[in-house]
C-alpha cells in the first residue's frame, strides 16, 4: 500500500481540525467586536453601525483572497506576506493616531 494514501486522510483531518479551531477563535473575536460596536453606537443607529461593520468583513473576505491570488500568480508569493505586514503596520499606526487624538476617552471604552 502506498504511504501517501495512508497518510493523506490523517493530514486532511489535522488540517480540518486546525481550520475549525481558527474559525472558533475568529468567531470569538467578531462577537467581541460586535459587542463593542453596539455599546458605543447611538441607540437609534446601532443597526447601521453593525451593517457597516459586517460589510467591511464581507468585503475583506472577498477582496483578500482575490488580491492574494493575483499577487501569487503574477509576482513573488512572498509579496502576500509583505503586503499583509504593510497593511497591518498602517492599521497599527492609525490606531495609535486615534488613541492620541481621543486621549482619556479611549480608556472609558474598556469594559
Amino acid at each position: 500500500m502506498n504511504l501517501a494514501v495512508t497518510v493523506s486522510p490523517a493530514i486532511g483531518c489535522v488540517l480540518a481540525g486546525i481550520n475549525y479551531l481558527l474559525l472558533c477563535i475568529i468567531d470569538c473575536v467578531v462577537s467581541v467586536i460586535a459587542t463593542v460596536i453596539v455599546f458605543n453606537a447611538p441607540e437609534d443607529m446601532r443597526g447601521r453601525y453593525m451593517a457597516a461593520s459586517h460589510l467591511g468583513w464581507g468585503i475583506a473576505a472577498s477582496v483578500g483572497p482575490l488580491t492574494a491570488g493575483i499577487i501569487v500568480d503574477n509576482y513573488n508569493p512572498n509579496w502576500v506576506w509583505y503586503t499583509g505586514g504593510i497593511i497591518c503596520s498602517i492599521i497599527a499606526l492609525g490606531y495609535f493616531i486615534l488613541k492620541t487624538r481621543v486621549g482619556d476617552r479611549f480608556h472609558s471604552l474598556a469594559m
